[in-house]
């Protein structure tokens, strides 16, 4: 599965057990409670289902946005080590018939 994937349905996750813990610890009801409570309307429902769509799309849109730096880097590093090996050899090719 790709980056964004993975961490969309991490996020979706996370948006669901901070709910749930939130009103556990905030408003000291049961799990079952929690969700009664926020399923009770449509509109609640409809609600809570765009909160934990946004925070799966802005958690996987931060980790592909890291993924692709750090893929971005490592091929740049890999691309600089090429130049640098093919330049030393060139510059030996070049010390060697300017002699």
């Amino acid at each position: 599965m790709k980056v964004f994937g993975k961490a969309f349905l991490g996020g979706t996750v996370f948006a669901i057990l901070m709910f749930i813990l939130v009103s556990l610890f905030a408003e000291g009801m049961s799990p079952v409670e929690t969700i009664s409570k926020l399923t009770d309307h449509p509109l609640k429902l409809v609600s809570l289902l765009q909160m934990v769509v946004v925070c799966g799309l802005v958690f996987g849109g931060f980790f592909a946005l890291i993924a692709w730096a750090s893929r971005r880097n490592k091929e740049r590093t890999e691309t600089d080590r090429l130049m640098r090996e093919y330049l030393e050899k060139k510059l030996k090719e070049d010390a060697e018939n300017g002699k």
